[in-house]
């Protein structure tokens, strides 16, 4: 047996599925964004010193040219 709803009832109901939508998918964006921030794939706009731990980046940051071991990648602190 089917019953019938008025149509103040269905919009209501209909709304809060839109809604749910809404929401759902606001969810999913911050969800992929923070796979993005977890993962290894870097985009222009992530900048210089976007942490990637299994690259060993940033490196690892020296104060005097002493200090300096030949690698690649390094980060300067100096005053």
């Amino acid at each position: 047996m089917s019953e019938k709803k008025d149509e103040f009832t269905l919009y209501k109901e209909k709304s809060k599925i839109n809604s749910s939508k809404v929401i759902i998918q606001g969810f999913v964006g911050l969800v992929n964004e923070e796979i993005h921030l977890r993962s290894e794939e870097v985009r222009p706009s992530d900048s210089f010193w976007c942490h990637r731990p299994s690259k060993n980046f940033p490196p690892k940051t020296i104060m005097y040219p002493s200090e300096y071991q030949g690698d690649e990648n390094i980060c300067i602190a100096c005053t």
